[in-house]
């Protein structure tokens, strides 16, 4: 596997992907399995939908500060949320397999995104109000706040730009 593609693998496996092992033997079953998910990405076979919310995250999260204090790269984080997405759902769907939490193609946990908008509000900025306000009314991170676990897990399951926002912000707020 490439070093860029063994870097991003590491870093889902550390940063993004929840789930807690048993063993290392499990970690590192879980960790290949991944990496040969991400080898397949293709970029032409990832839905429109998918390419035009990564796009939109970008544009919104994709200049902010990493967990690390650099400045976020948009292009980087396109390439990462593709990753994620190929990790994740492969974009063959936007429920966790298994009847888990997760939602999208990103797999955002609705209270991984709760938890981001209660702890992480200077990603919640002018485009972000300028381009969800839209959808969601005037005071957008208002509006996120007051929802409840069901109302985020729909949310999650059917805004893709949003879904893919929070896995950007996810992203720049644990990835080195």
């Amino acid at each position: 596997m490439a070093e860029d593609l063994l870097n991003i693998v590491g870093q889902w496996f550390k940063n993004y992907h929840g789930k807690k092992y048993e063993s290392e033997l499990e970690a590192n079953i879980n960790r290949n399995s991944a990496a040969e998910r991400a080898n397949r990405l293709d970029d032409n076979k990832i839905p429109e939908e998918a390419i035009n919310a990564i796009n939109v995250a970008a544009g919104i999260v994709g200049l902010d500060k990493k967990a690390s204090g650099n400045q976020q790269d948009p292009e980087t984080l396109k390439k990462n949320l593709k990753y994620i997405g190929q990790m994740e759902s492969e974009y063959n769907t936007k429920e966790q397999i298994g009847g888990g939490p997760a939602k999208s193609y990103w797999q955002v946990e609705p209270e991984t995104a709760m938890d981001i908008v209660k702890n992480s509000k200077q990603y919640f900025g002018p485009k972000f109000e300028e381009h969800f306000s839209k959808r969601y009314g005037s005071n957008v991170y208002d509006t996120l706040s007051k929802m409840d676990s069901n109302q985020m897990s729909e949310v999650l399951l059917n805004d893709d730009e949003l879904s893919a926002t929070f896995a950007g912000m996810k992203v720049n707020s644990t990835y080195n």
